[in-house]
C-alpha cells in the first residue's frame, strides 16, 4: 500500500508508512506497523507461526489434522502381540529407557533400570519380563516427578541379559547397552551365590 503521508522517510526508522494501512496519522509500533495494524500482524503470527505447518491461508495439514493424545508419556499401555516379539519389544524399550550400571566394585553392584510416566506400561513390561523367567520385583514410584521404575541388581542382569539378547543378530539392538549388559553377566556368573547373599 502506498503511503499517505506528508513527510516520508520521518514516520519510522525503517519505514515512511504503516505497512498495514499507509497512514501517518497514527504512532509507529514496532515492524512496520502502527498500533491497530501491529495487534492484527500479531494475532496473525499467533495463529500461523512460522514452521506451524499452515499451507496457504488458514489451511491447516493433514498432520495437524490428526488427533494427538494429551501427556502420552504418562497414559501409554503395554501393546499386544505375539509372544515371539515380547522380548525383541521390551529390548528396544530398554535401549530408549533403560539403563545398566554398576553402582560399586562387587558383582552386586550392577543394576538395570526402566523408567516410565506410565505406571500401567511398567507394571505390564515386568510382567512381561517376570513371564519370561525373571524374578519378581518392586515397581517405584519417584516422589519428585511422575516416574515409575522397575530394577533388578546382581545375578538377575545376567538371567535379565540372556532373556533380552541370545541368539539375536548384532543388527538388531544397541550396541553400547549391549556391552554393558554383557559386562554385568560375565561379572555376575562368577559368583552368584556370593551376589545373592549380599542382597539378602
Amino acid at each position: 500500500m502506498e503511503c499517505q503521508g506528508k513527510y516520508p522517510g520521518k514516520w519510522a526508522t525503517r519505514h515512511d508508512c504503516c505497512r498495514g494501512c499507509g497512514s501517518t496519522e497514527r504512532p509507529h509500533r514496532a515492524r512496520g506497523f502502527c498500533r491497530q495494524c501491529y495487534q492484527v500482524d500479531y494475532e496473525a503470527r499467533i495463529r500461523n507461526p512460522p514452521g506451524s505447518g499452515r499451507i496457504g491461508r488458514g489451511r491447516p495439514s493433514l498432520r495437524s489434522q490428526i488427533p494427538k493424545p494429551s501427556r502420552k508419556s504418562l497414559t501409554i499401555e503395554f501393546p499386544e502381540m505375539p509372544a515371539e516379539m515380547v522380548r525383541h519389544f521390551i529390548r528396544g524399550c530398554w535401549d530408549g529407557d533403560g539403563c545398566i550400571c554398576k553402582d560399586g566394585d562387587r558383582a552386586s553392584s550392577w543394576r538395570a533400570i526402566y523408567c516410565s510416566g506410565s505406571q500401567m506400561f511398567v507394571a505390564s513390561l515386568h510382567n512381561a519380563l517376570v513371564h519370561l523367567g525373571m524374578q519378581l520385583a518392586r515397581i517405584h514410584r519417584d516422589r519428585r516427578a511422575t516416574v515409575y521404575t522397575v530394577r533388578w541388581s546382581g545375578w538377575k542382569c545376567g538371567i535379565l541379559f540372556r532373556i533380552l539378547y541370545d541368539s539375536v543378530p548384532d543388527q538388531q539392538y544397541l550396541l553400547r547397552k549391549y556391552t554393558r549388559f554383557r559386562m554385568a553377566e560375565r561379572e555376575t556368573s562368577e559368583a552368584p551365590r556370593r551376589a545373592s547373599r549380599h542382597r539378602r
